[in-house]
């Protein structure tokens, strides 16, 4: 098994996954929450990563990637809505388990 540690600056790793939910958790420990499309999350993404990330594959990852979101302090809620579907993100450190490393 790979393992990525998170830093301020994510570090390059063979695991797509591994990136992205690295990115999210960084951007999530500075912002705390997000609500929006997967398109916008992406865009939010650019901030903390040079990684391509695709809108059609983030709700995906972030589902098959529930139980390690909760171990990192990160809820997340999906929901569609008239206008589209609607992610729910948010950051509690109190439940943050990981000490500051993502392992897969």
């Amino acid at each position: 098994m790979k393992k990525l540690i998170v830093t301020d600056e994510p570090t390059a790793s063979k695991s797509k996954d591994n990136i992205f939910l690295a990115a999210l958790y960084i951007y999530l420990q500075k912002n705390i929450d997000f609500t929006g499309t997967a398109s916008e999350l992406v865009e939010k993404l650019k901030g903390v990563s040079n990684e391509k990330f695709y809108p059609n594959r983030v709700t995906r990852d972030l589902v098959q990637n529930g139980y390690t979101l909760k171990k990192f302090g990160i809820d997340f809620q999906y929901k569609r809505t008239r206008n589209g579907r609607l992610i729910i993100l948010k950051y509690n450190q109190k439940c943050d388990s990981s000490d500051g490393k993502i392992k897969k």
